[in-house]
C-alpha cells in the first residue's frame, strides 16, 4: 500500500465546476475516492471530492468517499474505515493489473484511476466519461421507518454479469484527529459511505439500511450504481437525498 421519514423521491445530480468540465455530454461520471483519515496525502483528495460533487453545473455527476483501513495501525483508527471498502479497492488493484493499492485513489466509472488529489486528470477523465451514454437506468424509492431506511428499486437494461451496488452516504462530515499523520488537523469529507452492499440486479427489488447511530438523516443519501462484474465499467446510476 502506498500513501500519495417519510417517502423521499428526490433524484440528485452531483455536480462538477462548470467552468472546467464539458456540459455537452449526456454520460454519467461516477467518482469513487479511497481515502483514510490516517494518511497525510489525503485531505488533500477529499478537498478535491468535495470540489466535484459541490460545485455548480448541470452534469451527472455522483461522488462517493469510501474510508479504507489498512491506515489505523499508524495511531489513528478511521472512525468511517470498513475492511469491506478496502476489499472493494484491492478489486479495483486486479481489474487494473496494480500490484499495490494506495491512498489517495480516485476511479472514475469503474475504468479510470488516478491520484486523488490530481485536480487537472480528475477534471480531463470526468469530461471525458461525461460523453459515454449510460447503459442502465435506475429508479429508486425509500421510505423512513424509525431507525431502518426501506428502499425500493427497479432497473432497465442487461442484467447479465452486473450487479447493483447500493451506498448509503453521509456529507458534510468533520472530524478532528488527535493522533497519526493528520494529528490536530481538522478533516472534512463528503459523502462518506456508511453503508454499502452490492447484489445481483432484478428488475424490481428492495433493500434495508439500518441506519448508523450517529447518522445525520438530514446530511444523508442513497446513490445506487449499476457495475459489470467482469470488466469493473459503471453503466447506470442515480442518487436520492433524504
Amino acid at each position: 500500500m502506498l500513501c500519495l421519514s417519510v417517502l423521499a423521491l428526490l433524484f440528485l445530480g452531483f455536480s462538477a465546476p462548470t467552468n472546467e468540465i464539458s456540459q455537452s455530454g449526456s454520460g454519467i461520471a461516477v467518482v469513487e475516492l479511497f481515502t483514510s483519515q490516517g494518511c497525510s496525502s489525503c485531505p488533500a483528495a477529499d478537498r478535491n471530492l468535495s470540489q466535484i460533487i459541490n460545485e455548480g453545473g448541470d452534469n451527472e455527476i455522483y461522488g462517493l468517499s469510501f474510508h479504507v483501513s489498512y491506515w489505523n495501525y499508524l495511531g489513528w483508527k478511521d472512525p468511517y474505515s470498513k475492511v469491506e471498502f478496502t476489499e472493494r479497492q484491492r478489486n479495483y488493484a486486479a481489474s487494473f493489473q496494480n500490484s499495490n493499492v494506495y491512498t489517495p485513489q480516485m476511479v472514475v466509472n469503474g475504468t479510470r484511476e488516478f491520484v486523488g488529489s490530481n485536480k487537472s486528470a480528475s477534471e480531463k477523465i470526468i469530461a471525458d466519461e461525461l460523453n459515454k451514454a449510460p447503459k442502465h437506468e435506475i429508479l429508486i424509492e425509500a421510505e423512513l421507518v424509525e431507525n431502518k431506511i426501506s428502499l425500493e428499486y427497479s432497473v432497465t437494461g442487461d442484467r447479465d454479469n452486473y450487479v447493483l451496488n447500493i451506498a448509503l452516504v453521509e456529507r458534510d462530515v468533520t472530524t478532528k484527529v488527535p493522533r497519526g499523520e493528520n494529528r490536530n488537523k481538522i478533516l472534512h469529507h463528503d459523502n462518506v459511505v456508511r453503508e454499502f452492499i452490492s447484489k445481483p440486479i432484478s428488475v424490481k427489488s428492495e433493500h434495508h439500511f439500518i441506519l448508523p447511530n450517529d447518522f445525520n438523516l438530514s446530511k444523508g443519501s442513497v446513490i445506487a450504481y449499476v457495475q459489470n462484474r467482469q470488466t469493473m465499467e459503471i453503466t447506470g446510476v442515480e442518487a436520492l437525498k433524504f
